[in-house]
């Protein structure tokens, strides 16, 4: 089964410039748009498809699939909800799903989406790429503590070694931050 996701609104600030610098032992504003910028792109590493799986933040999604499967399993956590299921029907014309033809579990990890008790999934068009899109809001409302201190740790790694080769080593990323995105790695993603 082909799928892609699509981010449609990205996470608000989770770690701020203050609380690394604070890390780093920084005393100036000289380099804060680095340290931004070291941020923003530590963020990137961990979270969402090409990271661990894991959203940190609040932010929307839409998730792809050419066609409905028994079980749609939204392949990033945690999910808060399911706000639109649409597909492309036979004749080619972009269909919402009711809510009351599915039920979504967003316990599990993977979530999933599953239809309601005698419900059928709709057919969609025949070799329709993309024909089903599943629009979701995911990430945590509170992230814990221990995935804002690895993009701390990161970020301070960044800054302290801002090459990629030192002393003939290749510069890693440090084993704490592993560790911790170790307990929260989704299956199959990260």
């Amino acid at each position: 089964m082909e799928w892609r996701l699509q981010r449609v609104t990205p996470p608000s600030q989770i770690v701020t410039v203050d609380e690394v610098k604070e890390q780093s032992r920084v005393d100036t504003n000289a380099e804060d748009t680095l340290i931004s910028r070291y941020i923003s792109a530590a963020v990137d590493m961990i979270e969402g498809p090409h990271g661990i799986g894991v959203l940190l933040g609040s932010q929307e999604w839409e998730y792809f699939l050419d066609r409905f499967e028994h079980v749609i399993r939204i392949p990033l956590f945690p999910v808060q909800s399911v706000d639109e299921v649409r597909y492309v029907d036979e004749g080619g014309t972009e269909q919402t799903l009711a809510t009351d033809q599915y039920r979504v579990d967003t316990v599990s990890n993977p979530a999933r989406i599953t239809t309601e008790y005698n419900v059928s999934w709709p057919v969609t068009r025949s070799r329709e790429l993309n024909a089903v899109t599943v629009k979701f809001t995911g990430g945590y409302d509170s992230v814990p503590e221990s995935l804002r201190q690895a993009v701390i740790l990161l970020v301070a790694h960044w800054y302290d070694f801002r090459n990629p080769v030192v002393d003939s080593s290749v510069n890693e990323v440090p084993m704490a931050v592993e560790s911790i995105l170790a307990r929260y790695r989704v299956p199959g993603i990260g």
